[in-house]
C-alpha cells in the first residue's frame, strides 16, 4: 500500500522540480502533467496533479497563468516556490 503523505510530497516536489527547471518560463498545464507523471509511480491521475498543483497555487509556490484564447493555464515557480524547493 501507497503511504500517502509520502505520495503528496513525491509529487509536490516532483511538481516544483519541473516547474524550476522552466527556468522562469511559462509551461503548459498538459506538459506539466506529462513531465511530472514520468517521475510518479503508481501512474499519477489527473484529479490528485490538479489537486497538489492548486495546492501550491494557494501556497504561492506556484503561479497560473490564463490567456483569453480559451488555451489552458501555464505555469511558472514563484520565487517563494524556489525558496522552499531549495529547504528541502
Amino acid at each position: 500500500m501507497i503511504n500517502p503523505a509520502k505520495r503528496k510530497l513525491t509529487i509536490n516536489l516532483a511538481l516544483l522540480r519541473v516547474l524550476e527547471s522552466c527556468e522562469g518560463f511559462l509551461l503548459p498545464q498538459d506538459s506539466l502533467f506529462q513531465q511530472v507523471g514520468l517521475e510518479i509511480k503508481p501512474t499519477l491521475l489527473l484529479s490528485e496533479f490538479e489537486d497538489w498543483l492548486r495546492g501550491l497555487e494557494s501556497l504561492h509556490f506556484a503561479l497560473a497563468i490564463k490567456d483569453n484564447l480559451g488555451g489552458g493555464p501555464k505555469w511558472k515557480l514563484t520565487d517563494l516556490g524556489k525558496a522552499r524547493l531549495s529547504e528541502i
